[in-house]
């Protein structure tokens, strides 16, 4: 359940707190009065892209905040700074905008006119079908796409294979030019080290020789120094640790002095060292033909091995991968086929309970159908399916073709009713779901909205007293000068207000009509 929402430098809106109740909230106001900001910054806070130019002073950042409590307690924020940058929190953790929806996503379900746009898409329609349906119709299209991506990936490889056009003798000579050399990455790659170490053998001798001498004379040095703390340590105890940490250093001295003492300075022939040389520079060469490092090249002796190995059966191959792809495209077939079929039966049960919502809305000779046509191979499966309506006995269309926008809002009502329900959403948030209806048709949208908020937390922003006529609380939203006030309106108010939503005036006969209005609402 949403319970806040606080807002703070944004646009038309310097601070604003809100709180929300369960059941049916309204918002009303004057146009241009900011209704359909506060749904923006549900959705900003929600994760909708954001910029700086939604900042009302820029010298200090926009913040937003929704609270929701329910089983576990949600405070989402996001705060957008002059410079553009956002940051979004989940209780008060840093959370990206991808995991925030898989979290939001259940909480609270927006309905404005670009989700109303949403449904009318064709691909859109399917995925709402899709999700009806549940994790069966998903299982099967995750088994399409991984049929779809494999069968490309066997069309590349065979393509490849055709238009190979190295020559045999080709492919021959370069692994032999690499493999006479016997690469071996792990001993080669410290050839570089070793070289560098065999040039410089003298002067490792010189140091080694140096070395010795003054470890000796340190080592020396120490142990005497040793006798003497251990002799002054018996007046002062502060030399017991100095002794310690002597005779410590004594030891470990001593035994970098004896693996130096070990140490053989390795004497090279120069037959040896030419032999290293001659190695590095074949190995130079090959790198530079053919602009690979020592790995690479290692990788492409083993890969023209396997091109060799191959060339002799290619035909076999070939023929091996069409075989392949085959057998893929005919469980693609078989899988796209199944597919359509669970969204058959799912669109029936979508129809029976939409054509049941429609009725109780007015329009009682609606009918629809799933129009099926079938695509190229794509990642979706074979069909593409579409919504069709026919309404009042004429011919069908495309839901996006229906004329009335009245009767299209309350087809995307009553589909959004079934989606809610179907997706575990308690939380609705209406925006423009009065768009191009008026009168009766207006007052049963009321009641099915109504409906709904029974057992749902459902808020509406509306310009019709058809529907505010059915709030369980009602908040007003003015505009002072230039910042946007909300203020949540008791009884009384509450039937001014639809007065004037009714006539544009309070008067006694408007105070009377909306008090009717009101009274027809409590009784549906």
């Amino acid at each position: 359940m949403l319970k806040e929402l606080n807002i703070e430098n944004y646009i038309l809106i310097d601070k604003l707190s809100l709180h929300f109740d369960d059941g049916l909230t309204v918002l009303t106001g004057e146009s241009g009065a900011g209704k359909s900001i506060i749904l923006n910054a549900i959705k900003l806070c929600l994760g909708e892209k954001s910029s700086k130019d939604i900042i009302r002073d820029d010298s200090r950042k926009a913040k937003f905040e929704l609270i929701f409590e329910g089983d576990d307690l949600y405070v989402i924020t996001r705060e957008v700074f002059p410079s553009g940058r956002s940051i979004s929190r989940l209780n008060g953790d840093v959370i990206s905008i991808s995991e925030l929806t898989k979290v939001t996503e259940k909480l609270i379900d927006l309905f404005s006119q670009k989700e109303h746009n949403y449904l009318l898409d064709k691909s859109n329609q399917v995925e709402f079908i899709d999700n009806y349906s549940g994790e069966s119709n998903k299982k099967l299209l995750k088994e399409i796409g991984e049929i779809y991506t494999k069968r490309g990936s066997l069309l590349d490889k065979l393509k490849t294979l055709e238009n190979d056009t190295n020559s045999f003798d080709e492919i021959v000579y370069e692994y032999e030019e690499i493999s006479k050399l016997g690469i071996d990455p792990n001993k080669d790659g410290t050839l570089d080290d070793e070289y560098k170490k065999i040039v410089n053998i003298s002067q490792i001798r010189d140091h080694v020789y140096s070395l010795r001498e003054h470890l000796d004379n340190s080592i020396e040095s120490i142990y005497k120094s040793t006798d003497i703390t251990t002799t002054i340590r018996e007046y002062d105890e502060l030399f017991d640790s100095l002794n310690d940490r002597l005779n410590n250093s004594y030891y470990e001295l001593k035994d970098v002095y004896d693996e130096i003492l070990n140490y053989r300075v390795e004497e090279y022939d120069e037959s040896y060292i030419r032999e290293v040389e001659d190695r590095i520079s074949e190995i130079e060469y090959l790198k530079k033909k053919y602009s690979k490092n020592l790995e690479e090249l290692y990788d492409y002796q083993l890969l023209l091995k396997d091109r060799m190995d191959a060339f002799h059966s290619k035909d076999d191959l070939i023929e091996s991968i069409r075989e392949e792809i085959k057998k893929e495209e005919e469980r693609y077939y078989k899988k796209s086929d199944e597919l359509k079929v669970l969204r058959e039966r799912a669109f029936e049960a979508i129809t029976k309970e939409l054509t049941k919502l429609l009725s109780e809305l007015s329009i009682k000779n609606a009918a629809f159908k799933l129009v099926f046509e079938q695509m190229d191979f794509r990642e979706g499966g074979l069909y593409e399916a579409e919504i069709y309506a026919s309404l009042n006995g004429l011919r069908y269309k495309p839901l996006k073709d229906i004329a009335s926008g009245g009767e299209l809002s309350r087809i995307m009502l009553a589909l959004k009713t079934i989606y809610t329900k179907s997706e575990g959403i308690k939380c609705i948030f209406f925006d423009e779901i009065d768009a191009g209806i008026s009168g009766k048709s207006a007052f049963e949208v009321g009641s099915k909205i109504k409906e709904i908020a029974r057992d749902n937390q459902v808020v509406s922003i509306t310009h019709l007293p058809q529907i505010a006529c059915f709030a369980d609380h009602h908040i007003l939203v003015t505009k002072d000068d230039s910042n946007t006030e909300v203020k949540k309106i008791d009884e009384k108010e509450h039937i001014n207000r639809i007065a004037f939503m009714m006539s544009s005036v309070v008067t006694d006969k408007s105070v009377d009509s909306a008090k009717e209005l009101i009274s027809r609402a409590l009784k549906v």
